[in-house]
């Protein structure tokens, strides 16, 4: 009872109360804290499985405009993890590498690709109040969304060649090409 009697009116009590109490949870916090993290799992930069789950959250959050609800029953998760994944990938989009973006990125076509063929099989399977413009317009999206996927695709696996006058060259090969044209 330190120091106790000398706050006599009310106000001067909950005051003392209130720092008693900050310091004893200060004290808690930093005893159990010792030599270890806040929490016992891995972090995201160490974890590359996590990480791809972030892209592909990111990707379908950003590029296929999912809500957040279906991102939650998509991942079976809380929306406080999606807003964590949203929060990581903003800040270390650039720093990440450009493989696992591209793989995000063959994610969300792919999944928009599966969604569009459905709807396209569901307006073709109508007998009646057939909409051709909307089977056109998706026939059109589907069209777009496999080349987009093959070429996003061939770049990922290198197999994407350029003819050159001395032959075959992959994409791999005119990088290091460049690098080493820059370094001289």
């Amino acid at each position: 009872m330190d120091n106790y009697f000398q706050y006599s009116k009310p106000r001067h009590l909950v005051k003392y109360m209130l720092q008693k109490h900050t310091e004893e949870t200060k004290n808690k916090i930093s005893e159990t804290n010792k030599g270890s993290k806040l929490s016992g799992r891995k972090s995201v930069d160490e974890n590359p499985k996590i990480q791809e789950e972030y892209i592909k959250i990111y990707f379908l959050r950003y590029y296929q405009y999912y809500s957040w609800l279906e991102l939650m029953q998509e991942f079976g998760c809380s929306r406080k993890k999606i807003e964590r994944a949203l929060k990581w990938i903003e800040k270390r989009f650039l720093e990440l590498p450009p493989k696992s973006l591209m793989s995000g990125a063959i994610f969300a076509i792919e999944r928009r690709l599966k969604e569009h063929t459905a709807l396209w099989e569901k307006e073709v399977k109508r007998k009646r109040n057939r909409s051709i413009r909307n089977i056109l317009e998706l026939n059109r999206e589907i069209r777009e969304d496999s080349k987009h996927l093959q070429n996003l695709q061939s770049i990922y696996q290198e197999h994407y060649v350029v003819d050159t006058k001395g032959g075959n060259l992959s994409a791999a090969q005119i990088l290091k090409l460049i690098q080493k044209g820059k370094e001289k």
